[in-house]
C-alpha cells in the first residue's frame, strides 16, 4: 500500500531529525520546499523568500509526479496551512495512500532558540504566529489522517 508521511511542527522543532531517527523512509520521495530552494545556484540562506513561491509550486509538481508513479512520500512542512494540508490529505487518500501525520511538538521557547542557531532562520514573529495555530491545525488534520503521531522533541 502506498504511504505518505506529512510532517508538521514549528521551525526548529526537529522535524527532519525526528523523522530520520524514528522512521525508515528508505525509498520514499522526499518533498521539502526548503530543500528545493537550495537547488537554485544563487540561493542565499539569508534570503529564502526569494524562491519561496517557486519552491511551493515545484513541491506541488513533485508531489503530483510521485503520486502518478505510485511512490511513497514524505511531505515536510509546518502544517499550519490547514486548508492546503486538508486538500493534500484527501487527494492522497483518494489515490489510495495511507496518510500519517507526524507532529513534532516543541515549546515556543525551544523553537525560537533552535531557529536562532540555524543558517536559514525564520522571523520570530512568524514562529509566534505558527505557534498560535499549530495545535488547532493538528486537531483538524489528525481527524482525517489514517494515522497521527505526536513526538515531543523539547
Amino acid at each position: 500500500m502506498k504511504k505518505a508521511i506529512m510532517t508538521m511542527g514549528l521551525p526548529g522543532a526537529g522535524k527532519s531529525y525526528t523523522l530520520n531517527n524514528n522512521y525508515d523512509v528508505t525509498g520514499y520521495t522526499m518533498i521539502d520546499p526548503d530543500e528545493i530552494k537550495k537547488e537554485k545556484a544563487d540561493y542565499d540562506d539569508k534570503k529564502p523568500s526569494v524562491y519561496h513561491e517557486w519552491s511551493k509550486k515545484e513541491a506541488k509538481a513533485r508531489i503530483a509526479r510521485a503520486m502518478a508513479n505510485d511512490e511513497n512520500l514524505v511531505i515536510d512542512g509546518t502544517g499550519t496551512n490547514v486548508e492546503k494540508m486538508y486538500k493534500q490529505i484527501t487527494e492522497l487518500q483518494a489515490d489510495g495512500y495511507t496518510v500519517e501525520i507526524l507532529y513534532v511538538k516543541v515549546k515556543l521557547e525551544t523553537a525560537i532558540e533552535r531557529n536562532a542557531k540555524r543558517a536559514r532562520t525564520v522571523p520570530v514573529e512568524i514562529i509566534h504566529e505558527k505557534f498560535e495555530t499549530i495545535s488547532t491545525a493538528y486537531e483538524i488534520l489528525s481527524s482525517i489522517a489514517n494515522k497521527a503521531t505526536v513526538i515531543n522533541n523539547d
